[in-house]
């Protein structure tokens, strides 16, 4: 287990641990047969998910297991309706609901909406704790993202320089200084991609480069740029230690 960093060592003192359920749907084939995980499989992973949600008060646990009985719904592509109706298929459960499915095809192996998580048996304990940070109301944070503009022109976005005070004002002082600001998004859970270090929370938000929502004022039309901004990560600002699939 790697070691976890404190967060702010007040912020959660004196809360009760907040224990979120977890209502795990599998899907089988359409017999009944072969599912693509099991609850087992699914419960091995929730202490590591725990360790890294000790640092805000909360836990989470396996409150039902249920099956999905469908040959179509094994392997989904993402952005397809197929993955709402599959959603929507799976009622409001009053915890966070996941979803189990072969494969996803055209994303990675796991997302998360409103809705709930879909996910891929493959999944290490970091992706799933990565996909509740964002049913808790966390965004993803980047070093760098290149995407097309509103011009049809390429642009990269990258967050260069050292840490500081007012690129994570919440929580300065956790790191050492001099650290780049790219090593220590590096290190945080809801880093959006793959370092094999994250697993810090932070208390607030912090400098990186997130995605946005921006309204063409003349057509209307909504784009979604990456830009350099405080990104929302912060639990103290964002966190939600009841989160609810609907």
């Amino acid at each position: 287990m790697r070691p976890l960093l404190v967060l702010c060592s007040q912020l959660f003192t004196a809360v009760a641990i907040a224990a979120v359920p977890i209502d795990l749907y599998v899907v089988c084939n359409s017999d009944g047969s072969n599912p693509v995980m099991t609850g087992t499989d699914f419960s091995s992973k929730l202490p590591t998910v725990n360790a890294y949600y000790a640092q805000v008060g909360m836990s989470f646990y396996l409150r039902t297991q249920n099956t999905i009985a469908s040959n179509e719904w094994r392997v989904v592509e993402y952005g397809n309706d197929e993955v709402d109706e599959l959603l929507e298929f799976v009622p409001a459960t009053g915890g966070v609901k996941m979803i189990a499915v072969e494969r996803v095809e055209g994303s990675p192996q796991a997302f998360a909406d409103e809705k709930g998580i879909v996910f891929t048996p493959s999944c290490s304990a970091d992706v799933i704790a990565h996909e509740l940070g964002h049913v808790c109301g966390l965004d993803d944070i980047y070093i760098q993202k290149t995407f097309t503009n509103d011009a049809n022109v390429e642009v990269t976005v990258t967050v260069n320089g050292v840490a500081s005070s007012n690129r994570m004002p919440l929580d300065w002082g956790r790191y050492e200084d001099g650290t780049s600001q790219a090593a220590l998004i590096e290190k945080l859970l809801m880093y959006g991609d793959v370092s094999g270090t994250e697993c810090d929370l932070t208390a607030g938000d912090v400098y990186g480069v997130g995605i946005s929502t921006v309204t063409n004022p003349v057509t209307g039309k909504v784009s979604y740029p990456y830009e350099l901004k405080m990104v929302p990560v912060g639990f103290w600002l964002h966190g939600n230690r009841s989160p609810q699939s609907q």
